[in-house]
């Protein structure tokens, strides 16, 4: 009796290896966008967070604006001291490849300002905002940020229901807060 693998147990064995792996892999691309979708989302909020605290404590406003269709988010005036370059552009490329910025939503603007007392307000007439929601892609992947509530929406091409998740509970929700900056 010999003991060993047939040619056939062996093909058979390589072949539902191929199978499997087929089905995993196509997954595991689809499920390494939605990460770096939802990480650039997050990384966007916090940073966002960030700019707001900078214009408490400078007392200054910031306008923000994320370039569609890029992935370069311009702060005016710009503050390299937090983030950015000189000329106040931001490029989320570096830290989350392939990720760009596919649709923004702040009142009807395509820009929102952030006053020095931390309010997220319209650029247009300077009125508070009700919405401030921006979109990042990452190849057919997405996910988006409500600014303002710190609300997390997942959306893929397959799923189009959308799934909820809620932010960090120590967060100051910018539309109800009424810090003055010498408060921090």
């Amino acid at each position: 009796m010999r003991r060993g693998v047939t040619m056939i147990e062996l093909t058979i064995t390589v072949l539902i290896l191929a199978i499997s792996a087929a089905a995993v892999i196509p997954n595991w691309l689809t499920f390494q966008e939605k990460v770096t979708a939802t990480s650039a989302a997050m990384a966007l909020s916090s940073d966002i967070r960030a700019l707001r605290t900078y214009a408490i404590r400078a007392s200054t406003n910031l306008t923000i604006e994320p370039i569609l269709n890029s992935s370069i988010l311009n702060i005016q005036p710009p503050a390299p001291e937090v983030m950015g370059d000189a000329l106040g552009n931001m490029d989320f490329s570096n830290a989350y490849a392939g990720s760009t910025f596919s649709q923004a939503s702040f009142g009807g603007d395509v820009n929102f300002v952030i006053n020095m007392h931390g309010d997220f307000v319209s650029a247009t007439d300077g009125a508070r905002l009700q919405d401030a929601t921006v979109q990042v892609q990452v190849g057919q992947q997405s996910a988006s940020v409500n600014l303002l509530m710190e609300i997390l929406v997942e959306t893929d091409a397959y799923d189009t229901t959308p799934s909820t998740s809620s932010g960090s509970s120590s967060y100051v929700n910018p539309s109800t807060d009424d810090l003055a900056p010498s408060t921090l």
